[in-house]
């Protein structure tokens, strides 16, 4: 009898801790059928919910782990929200969220029977509507199947340029004059479409290099200050085909890396985007297409 009643005076002590010390206050979880580094890319920019009065206090990002902490201020509650999201198969991710009652923890944990509470409700709420908002991104894309194949060598001119990875199509649109009168003014024809080489992808500063190339015939030509000559070589590499603006294809970069490291395929983060569309003519920006690359390791 004594030994019974030590047993469950321990797990009601263990229940006890466990429940007081978890470390949060409710949990949450979702599928969706995105990859977590562009999920991880979207929650990094998210702000909450739309027309809220409320302010991002603190938040921690780690990509390695694929996880972010954001504390959120709503009047009188502050909001822990940690995410971690876990890769399930090629292009699907598990999105897990611990939400705790930064000001009144303890009394959160007694109060997890209250469906009306506020707190509960809430965190909820955010979770629901971050879903929404990667539901509604996907609407600006489409992603094909991804493929090893080859990337055919070319022969181009080019201009080096460094930006924010969201900000390359803005600075390739403002200096895609550099290298057009080049090729004007010396009658040199384009023999295939333009592409961007990323020469160096630095993930925590999100910034990158690239060359914004242009396909031409192989001969001697005279450099200037800002047009350059080079031949990117025949490669193996996983290729996508990406539609939609061009200012998000990122997007594909970001699902090359995933699906590489969920398949333990050696990569070189250098993406290379071929354009087959010229968006200064309008239209659809689901009928842009391009086929973006990301180079294997020899």
């Amino acid at each position: 009898m004594n030994k019974n009643f030590l047993k469950l005076f321990f797990l009601i002590i263990i229940l006890v801790f466990s429940f007081i010390f978890k470390g949060f206050n409710y949990k949450y979880s979702f599928t969706i059928d995105q990859t977590p580094s562009v999920i991880f890319d979207h929650l990094s920019k998210w702000n909450g919910i739309e027309g809220e009065k409320s302010s991002f206090i603190d938040e921690f990002q780690n990509y390695e782990s694929k996880t972010i902490h954001k504390k959120i201020k709503v009047k009188d509650s502050i909001f822990n929200l940690k995410w971690k999201l876990k890769q399930i198969g090629d292009y699907n991710t598990k999105v897990i969220i611990y939400a705790k009652d930064e000001l009144n923890f303890l009394k959160q944990n007694f109060l997890v029977v209250n469906n009306n509470n506020h707190f509960r409700q809430q965190s909820e709420k955010y979770v629901k509507e971050f879903a929404k908002s990667l539901i509604q991104n996907k609407k600006n894309y489409f992603l094909s199947e991804i493929e090893i194949t080859d990337f055919p060598n070319q022969f181009s001119a080019y201009i080096e340029l460094e930006s924010k990875k969201e900000d390359k199509a803005k600075l390739m649109r403002e200096n895609i004059h550099k290298v057009m009168y080049y090729i004007e003014d010396n009658n040199i024809d384009m023999i295939a479409a333009p592409f961007v080489e990323v020469t160096n992808w630095n993930f925590k500063n999100d910034l990158i290099k690239f060359n914004f190339s242009f396909p031409i015939v192989e001969r001697n030509f005279q450099k200037n200050n800002k047009v350059k000559f080079s031949k990117t070589p025949q490669q193996k590499a996983l290729k996508i085909v990406f539609n939609g603006n061009y200012k998000i294809s990122d997007i594909a970069w970001l699902t090359l890396v995933d699906y590489a490291n969920y398949n333990n395929i050696p990569v070189k983060l250098k993406p290379i985007e071929i354009y087959l569309d010229d968006p200064h003519g309008g239209g659809n920006d689901l009928e842009w297409e391009a086929n973006v690359y990301l180079p294997l390791k020899n």
